[in-house]
């Protein structure tokens, strides 16, 4: 358990793949889906907040599983509404 706590693991999430694959497709489409995509990070986020909060009080390594999960969602869900906004931008040029 302590290797879990002390190696950062690798994450390939399939996200990774579609933006590989940007060039192939239309950029309306793109923006859609990324639009969808940050729909659902932010769905996700909510559940993980209310189920956090209908088990309180929680022990401190309970919270901290939660909190990072939450701030985990809230860096992609940032990430995504830059991108967004880069893909726009893009559009418009």
């Amino acid at each position: 358990m302590l290797h879990a706590l002390s190696v950062p693991g690798r994450c390939y999430p399939p996200l990774q793949l579609g933006l590989a694959s940007l060039p192939g497709i239309p950029h309306a489409d793109a923006v859609a889906a990324l639009r969808q995509y940050h729909s659902a990070l932010a769905a996700r986020r909510k559940h993980v907040r209310a189920t956090q909060e209908s088990q309180c009080p929680l022990p401190y390594f309970v919270e901290a599983m939660f909190s990072h999960s939450v701030t985990m969602l809230e860096a992609e869900l940032a990430w995504v509404e830059q991108f967004i906004q880069q893909m726009e931008e893009r559009e418009e040029t």
